[in-house]
């Protein structure tokens, strides 16, 4: 990917994860109660009321709009979480100790380039031949590497 074109996905990645976090906020609920609220008070000025179809019309129109567009704002903020949790979940398969979680901590709210570079470089990490054993276990690993398989995810540094 291009860096324009990366500074885009980057952007966009990061305005859809503000606005998943503002409409799971209290705030927004109270928001979607007003506005309902005021939609069921606007009743009694419409000619009609209940019975008015335009009026009905109205509010079906605008909440299944938002229902649609929050679909794929859920799916996207939930793929990308599924992505980070799964590399963080790697990572500490490959090396239950030592794990240098600084650099994964935080790592669902970079753009999804960053998430997919860390991704590889976790697949990529030499595993260590008693990987199984020391995962069973609860004891120190006594390997050449002293049970450490680092992580180095350089572009969270340079992307993030």
């Amino acid at each position: 990917m291009s860096d324009p074109a990366r500074t885009m996905h980057h952007r966009a990645s990061h305005a859809v994860s503000n606005v998943t976090t503002f409409l799971g906020s209290v705030t927004a609920i109270g928001l979607a109660v007003a506005v309902v609220l005021m939609w069921g008070a606007g009743l009694i000025f419409v000619h009609g009321g209940l019975f008015n179809a335009h009026y009905e019309f109205l509010i079906t129109s605008v909440t299944t709009i938002i229902t649609f567009v929050m679909v794929f704002i859920i799916q996207s903020t939930q793929n990308r979480e599924s992505r980070a949790m799964q590399t963080k979940l790697d990572a500490l398969l490959i090396a239950k100790r030592g794990l240098d979680e600084g650099e994964l901590l935080g790592l669902e709210d970079k753009p999804d380039a960053t998430i997919k570079d860390v991704q590889s470089e976790v697949h990529d990490v030499e595993r260590p031949d008693d990987v199984d054993d020391a995962v069973r276990s609860d004891e120190p690993d006594a390997d050449a590497t002293g049970g450490r398989a680092v992580v180095r995810a350089r572009s969270i540094r340079t992307h993030g």
